[in-house]
């Protein structure tokens, strides 16, 4: 039965977790999919198999949003005659999905990722779209953590969804990899430092004054590039660090099968406009998919993305000398590297992949439905 409607702020061919969320998890629910809505976009769409729509309106910030959220919301309604699950990929979705609640009865889930819930300008509407929806799905338990504090215990059910690894990780064996080297893979943005590149240079820093010299690679781009160069360059890195810019997907393969161990040391870090921290982290496990050990700042939902101890190790994110005592741990100890390689693509492969997702959130919609209808 096609009952799911999929209301889309982020989606492909934009980059992000939340874009590759939503591919990964509805992709595989198209058998239930009557209507997606998503921003327009420029290039190729890739869910021209889809029942999808595309609205003229982009989303981005301010009236940009609120634009979009009404040619959605316009489009959802047409389908009001018929049972439907309204599926809302990002707080800002459950605006429309609120108002289509209120004028035309119509029910909606709500994905939370983070950042969004702490960073958000107006709590108490904030606090109603969430308690309007019939069920929250989270990515991780911290995230799931910060809906319940909201919104205390008159709530909708809070569903923990563990994220995945790309198939195209998964398929192939990892190959053996070529050095020690350090990889991290992140978005070089000034709101976005809490993911730590900062101190990640820092403890190289220090393992440089110990007479350890690992390559380390960063894979990103954004307007905190030139910062962090220069950084690099006062430390005495520049030529351990190399800025590779913007990867594309086929290539970040082969920067993880290259690398020794994966790092990204990301923090809670506050601001004017609220806490800043990583919600879960897929490029943990799609290191992990590859076999790569990772270190990891214990912070936000992290911990849900690493097995201390077994798929890789938490440290303090904002100590330099912790992040380097893990390093140097790794780089010590090859072992430990390929135990911790090894366990973390055996997770991927039997639970944090996204068959796994996706079969949890058909079985949370088909229950609901059942429930509603």
């Amino acid at each position: 039965m096609k009952d799911l409607g999929l209301l889309a702020l982020d989606f492909p061919p934009g980059k992000g977790g939340i874009q590759t969320l939503t591919w990964e998890v509805y992709s595989r629910l198209s058998d239930r999919l009557r209507v997606a809505v998503a921003p327009a976009c420029a290039g190729t769409d890739p869910a021209a198999a889809w029942p999808m729509r595309r609205t003229r309106q982009q989303s981005g910030q301010g009236l940009q949003t609120l634009g979009y959220l009404r040619a959605a919301a316009a489009e959802i309604a047409r389908h009001r005659g018929a049972p439907l699950l309204l599926h809302c990929n990002h707080l800002f979705g459950g605006y429309a999905g609120s108002w289509l609640r209120w004028r035309h009865g119509m029910r909606y889930v709500l994905w939370t990722h983070g950042e969004e819930l702490t960073k958000h300008r107006h709590q108490s509407g904030a606090r109603a779209v969430l308690a309007r929806a019939e069920a929250i799905f989270a990515n991780s338990e911290f995230t799931a953590d910060v809906v319940v504090r909201m919104l205390g215990r008159a709530r909708p059910e809070v569903h923990v969804v563990p994220l995945g690894a790309d198939a195209k990780y998964i398929a192939t064996p990892p190959a053996a990899a070529t050095g020690e080297g350090i990889l991290t893979v992140a978005r070089l943005s000034r709101r976005d430092r809490y993911k730590g590149v900062d101190v990640a240079l820092q403890a190289l820093a220090l393992l440089a004054k110990q007479g350890c010299r690992p390559s380390y690679h960063i894979a990103g781009e954004g307007d905190d590039r030139a910062h962090l160069e220069q950084l690099a360059a006062q430390l005495g890195l520049s030529g351990q660090v190399r800025f590779m810019g913007a990867v594309p997907d086929e290539r970040l393969i082969e920067l993880y099968d290259q690398c020794g161990i994966f790092l990204l040391c990301s923090r809670e870090q506050p601001s004017e406009r609220g806490l800043g921290f990583e919600g879960f982290g897929i490029v943990y496990l799609e290191a992990n998919a590859r076999g790569k050990a990772v270190v990891g700042g214990r912070s936000g939902g992290v911990p849900s993305a690493v097995l201390d101890g077994i798929t890789g190790l938490l440290v303090d994110p904002t100590s330099p000398a912790s992040v380097a005592e893990a390093l140097a741990r790794l780089l010590g100890d090859a072992n430990l590297r390929t135990r911790l390689g090894k366990q973390g693509r055996e997770r991927t492969e039997t639970r944090y992949n996204w068959d796994q997702s996706a079969a949890e959130v058909r079985a949370i919609h088909s229950r609901i439905c059942e429930r509603l209808w």
